[in-house]
């Protein structure tokens, strides 16, 4: 997302990356007034982009003709009972590079615009007649969240709609996740760890960090970390993932036959939730945020302690193939054993350290230390 801000201003220079749905509002509000003519008519330009999104997401499509954008903008005019010409919105939006023109079809800049104005036109919709499918998309896309269109939409959905439904319905899915497995204690010993396997030297916290600085580091790294995996899926920046690559990750939870595809939904609810905390760190309901902080840590601890057993279990096979192994040719194992369960040793506080940065990236923000403390 900071790539995009800084692409789209063309500067060099990134804002501090705040909340999500924050950022891209500024962008969007900043590209709907750049205009070719006399008139911004950023209102109608943001509501016909609701419409071609929308139009997008029933037809299963990424872009559309020229003759298609004009049977949506005519539809949009007789609705909105105004007159709107195709060829001069279109060049205003071509020119503050919300839409693009690509072989003749149009499309979305980026993908996070056609998300936003998406979820822009369930806001709309929501209470209306439409309202019982609207519904059912919103909860289709909460059961699916693997695919990054329904989290991209989610995300701008509550960030214009905190107090929606569908927040409950992330808690309990979050909460469903790994719910058969017990919580990380991250105070206890690895009770298989002999006291001479691996020496800690106690970490030193280096408290002159710019905390501002290194997130804006962190989020352009993942921002582009995210960008070259887009491109090697086939997708093109603007249409969303690749066929293929959507039907492999369209699957709900029940549906995951692996702790890797069921740490994919943990690592997505994570971030679905976080997303609600940072957004609204200062007007969410105290009870709702130590709710959703909750369900965010304890879904932590859940995935870590997930990991640990895998390590663990892995551990008792290699170990065990070891000892087989060196035995039959008269060599003690003891001290490969030893050097074993040293790479054991830093794999566990690895994994430790991996889960408590992904909750901290997901639901840490600053001046909420009393919300930490009751959650």
């Amino acid at each position: 997302i900071c790539i995009l801000q800084a692409r789209q201003r063309g500067q060099d220079s990134l804002a501090d990356p705040g909340s999500f749905g924050y950022i891209v509002q500024r962008i969007v509000i900043d590209a709907l007034s750049a205009t070719k003519g006399r008139k911004s008519m950023i209102e109608r330009k943001d509501y016909l982009l609701r419409t071609v999104a929308f139009y997008l997401f029933q037809h299963d499509q990424s872009q559309l003709s020229e003759r298609e954008f004009e049977t949506v903008v005519a539809d949009f005019a007789k609705r909105k009972m105004i007159n709107a010409k195709s060829k001069e919105l279109l060049d205003d939006l071509l020119y503050g590079r919300i839409l693009d023109l690509v072989d003749g079809q149009i499309q979305f800049k980026y993908e996070h615009f056609r998300y936003y104005f998406l979820a822009l036109y369930f806001i709309d919709e929501i209470d209306g007649d439409d309202a019982t499918n609207i519904r059912g998309y919103l909860n289709n896309m909460a059961g699916r969240p693997l695919v990054r269109p329904n989290r991209l939409t989610l995300i701008f959905f509550l960030f214009f709609k905190k107090k929606d439904p569908v927040i409950d319905r992330l808690i309990e899915q979050a909460n469903a996740t790994f719910a058969d497995r017990s919580e990380a204690e991250l105070l206890a010993r690895e009770p298989d760890a002999p006291d001479d396997a691996l020496a800690f030297v106690e970490a030193s916290i280096d408290e002159s960090i710019d905390v501002s600085v290194e997130r804006e580091r962190r989020w352009s790294e993942q921002d582009q970390a995210e960008q070259r995996a887009a491109e090697i899926q086939g997708n093109d920046g603007a249409g969303g993932d690749s066929t293929a690559v959507v039907a492999s990750l369209d699957m709900t939870y029940e549906d995951a036959t692996s702790d890797e595809q069921r740490w994919g939904f943990a690592e997505a609810r994570l971030a679905l939730l976080g997303q609600i905390v940072r957004n609204f760190p200062d007007s969410l309901e105290g009870p709702r945020k130590v709710q959703i902080l909750e369900a965010a840590i304890r879904l932590g601890l859940r995935s870590l302690q997930t990991g640990l057993d895998l390590i663990h279990d892995w551990d008792g096979r290699i170990e065990g193939a070891i000892r087989h192994a060196v035995e039959s040719e008269g060599v003690d194992a003891d001290n490969i054993l030893k050097a074993w369960r040293t790479l054991i040793g830093v794999l566990v506080r690895l994994g430790c350290n991996i889960s408590i940065l992904e909750i901290s990236g997901a639901v840490g923000v600053q001046d909420l230390e009393d919300a930490y403390s009751t959650a």
